[in-house]
């Protein structure tokens, strides 16, 4: 499969630049939205709390990100949140 970007039709170059950058938004405020609330759990118990956590994060850091990110976007899409 070649994308041939030059022969595509303006609206769908349109729905393609959408479609990346909706990805792209939604990985980032995946990651932010789970580094935050992990980091502050944490931060406030600490000690053992903060041992598992850090396990949870690496587990997170070994996933590949793009993989992580298609699948929670197909996971919205099958829930009906995405369109």
């Amino acid at each position: 499969f070649q994308l041939n970007y030059n022969k595509m039709k303006e609206k769908d170059k349109q729905n393609f630049i959408t479609s990346i950058l909706e990805t792209a938004a939604g990985g980032v405020l995946v990651n932010v939205t789970v580094g935050v609330f992990l980091g502050s759990l944490a931060g406030y118990y600490g000690g053992i709390v903060d041992e598992i956590l850090m396990r949870v994060v690496e587990i997170f850091i070994a996933f590949p990100f793009l993989i992580a990110v298609l699948l929670i976007r197909y996971v919205l899409k099958v829930l009906g949140y995405l369109f």
